[in-house]
């Protein structure tokens, strides 16, 4: 097993393991991730690729059905403008029916998280501001 934390340490383990020579089952993979890495092919096309061999029999999984028609740089810096301008902020009337929300029980972090349109960790984020342990839906004083 082995642990890998950044990109670059992943295309130079997988670099080197594909030039040992000894990657036999797992070759296609790693040149797949190389290529997806290094902006030769597609998230799309990746994600063909590990479905043909599903169909093939050579790799157990679903069929995933997946549009990523960028590459990898591509795909994240448009994920990385994006957010820029896709964050929503809640205003005090917003927040103050979310915690109420919360603590009555009527619904979940995640389910407040789809209901406003923000992520889980704003909803953890707000609910805490607001003194609320996000786990137990009482407040901190009271514990």
């Amino acid at each position: 097993m082995c642990e890998v934390a950044e990109i670059s340490s992943l295309i130079a383990l997988a670099t080197n393991m594909l030039a040992s020579g000894g990657v036999y089952k797992k070759k296609r993979e790693l040149q797949l991730l190389l290529d997806y890495y290094l902006d030769k092919i597609t998230g799309t096309e990746v994600i063909e690729a590990f479905n043909d061999e599903v169909r093939l029999g050579k790799r157990v999984g679903k069929i995933r059905r997946v549009d990523m028609p960028y590459t990898h740089s591509a795909g994240f810096a448009r994920a990385r403008y994006a957010s820029r301008f896709g964050q929503r902020a809640l205003n005090a009337i917003e927040a103050d029916t979310l915690v109420k929300e919360y603590v009555r029980g009527d619904a979940t972090c995640r389910s407040l998280a789809t209901k406003y349109d923000i992520s889980a960790s704003t909803v953890s984020r707000i609910l805490r501001l607001a003194g609320i342990g996000a786990k137990t839906g009482i407040p901190r004083w009271v514990s």
